[in-house]
């Protein structure tokens, strides 16, 4: 029997195995501006397995935009 905290645990996406969902990067900037990066890399929770990928789809556009999270930073 699965305990009622697993249970509600298990109800979320993340996993404590996944990595951050997020990266903040440069908290101390002076702009009033916000840079959101979606699809800024190629991970897939652990929940979700691989999602029916094999590894050279995970390194095309399929999966992230390559090169955005590097420009994203800059323009931090």
């Amino acid at each position: 029997m699965t305990a009622p905290e697993d249970k509600a645990a298990s109800q979320y996406l993340l996993t404590k195995q996944d990595p951050p969902a997020f990266e903040l990067v440069n908290p101390y900037g002076r702009s009033n501006m916000v840079l959101i990066c979606d699809h800024a890399g190629n991970r897939i929770p652990l929940r979700l397995g691989n999602l029916g990928l094999g590894p050279e789809p995970l390194m095309d556009h399929i999966a992230w935009d390559l090169g955005a999270a590097a420009v994203a930073r800059v323009l931090s």
